[in-house]
Formats: C-alpha cells, structure tokens, sequence
C-alpha cells in the first residue's frame, strides 16, 4: 500500500519501487526492468542468469568388451609308417655364413608330398649331399658319409623338419682324407635329395677367408736394470771324469 505523508499542508503519496523480472521458461533470461518514481526506467542489458550451455554429446560406454578370438589350432599329424624315400624333399640352405678355409655348415628342410607324416631315418644310405662347380665334383657325402648324423625323425607335409650336415670346405676323395685341396672362393652349387626323391639345387657363395685378428701386446721399452741384492744365479758345475 503507498504511504500517505503531509509535507507543508499537502499530502504526497509516495509509492515505493516496482521491479518486475521476467523469466521465460526456456533457458535464456530477459532484461530486468526497474521503475521509479521520477525516475525513467533503468534496463539492465546484461542478463542476471547466463544462459546454459549446450549439452555435448559424449559416446556412451556400454561396458562390453570384445572377448578375445581363440584360433584352434590343429595337433602335429602323427606319423602312420616309414617314409617312402621318393616322397621326401631335401631342401638345402647354408646356415650362418660360408667362408674359404673354414667349416661350413648346411640346413636341409625335410618335407613329404604325399604323406602327412612318416618317420625317416637319416643317414648317408638315405640322405645324400655334394657340392659342384659347373662340371667340377668338389665334395660329396658319399665320400664322406659321416658327414650325415644317423638319426630317426619325422617327416611332415605341414611343418619340415631340419638336418645338419657339415662340409669341411675341402675337396672330397674317395677316402674322405684331409690332404685334399681347399675349395677356393666362388659360387658353388649344392644338390640334395633322398634317395629316390628328385634332387633340389640351390647356389651359395663361398666368401674369402677371414683373418684372424691379431692383438699386439705393447713391451717396456729398455731391459729391466737387475736387482743389486740379488746374485745371479751359478752356472752348473761340470761332471767330473774319472
């Protein structure tokens, strides 16, 4: 209710400030407005609530996780009888690295053909190995036959299995002697196969022979002065002869 006061005989009605704040019911706020009395109306041009953010969007997590894939894999095939030897395959590869002079060693990758797996015995009966340069027969395991270790393994179609045989890097004689001349640095052939089996040839290089290395120990300089206090030492006296 407006106050009634009496100011010099005259009553003045004095009416207290109206503030009206309006709100719409979306998010956004609108101007405050305030009255007074003899005064213009005040406008408030930044707004009393900030108006909301627009909600981002956020990936939701379910929670699940992809279980992990089992891939079954099948058991080595279990051999069924003894290898035929025209259904081996002897492929040869030189393992590490093959110089002149020193002792070269050779992988053969045993596979079937046929069969899913077999046992086969290895030796220089069953298995053979030789080394050639054009025309030229260098080495061979019929030569030297205990070149091919004696073993039992099996063979399969899936996964080969490995055989080392090892080369000297001489030539081969008919007595596997070691007076022979030594294979010098080229490009050699070496065929392998199962007797039976079709041979397989692959090339290798012979690289030149790597030097030793020699470590030189440094010497003093001078002779070393002998010790003052000490005698040298007698020379042995000779027999006597009657």
């Amino acid at each position: 209710m407006p106050n009634t006061l009496e100011s010099l005989g005259r009553a003045v009605i004095q009416v207290p400030p109206v503030t009206s704040s309006i709100t719409p019911r979306n998010a956004y706020s609108m101007p405050s407005v305030t009255i007074m009395e003899g005064m213009r109306p005040s406008v408030t041009r930044v707004p009393l609530i900030a108006p909301h953010r627009a909600p981002t969007a956020t990936a939701a997590s379910s929670g699940n996780t992809n279980p992990p894939t089992l891939v079954a894999t099948a058991p080595p095939a279990t051999p069924d009888g003894p290898c035929e030897g025209s259904d081996v395959v002897a492929t040869p590869s030189v393992k590490g690295g093959a110089h002149a002079g020193r002792p070269v060693v050779f992988t053969l990758s045993l596979t079937t053909r046929e069969s899913d797996a077999c046992t086969f015995d290895v030796s220089a009966s069953s298995l053979a190995l030789k080394i050639t340069s054009g025309d030229d027969r260098i080495w061979s395991t019929q030569d030297c036959r205990g070149a091919v270790p004696k073993q039992s393994v099996v063979v399969r179609k899936a996964a080969p299995t490995t055989v080392a045989v090892g080369w000297s890097s001489q030539r081969s004689d008919a007595d596997c002697t070691r007076s022979t001349d030594w294979a010098r640095p080229g490009y050699y052939h070496v065929t392998a196969a199962a007797y039976g089996a079709d041979p397989v040839d692959e090339q290798f290089e012979l690289g030149p022979a790597v030097r030793p290395t020699v470590t030189v120990t440094p010497t003093p300089e001078g002779s070393p002065t002998p010790d003052a206090t000490t005698e040298p030492e007698a020379t042995p006296a000779a027999k006597k002869t009657r």
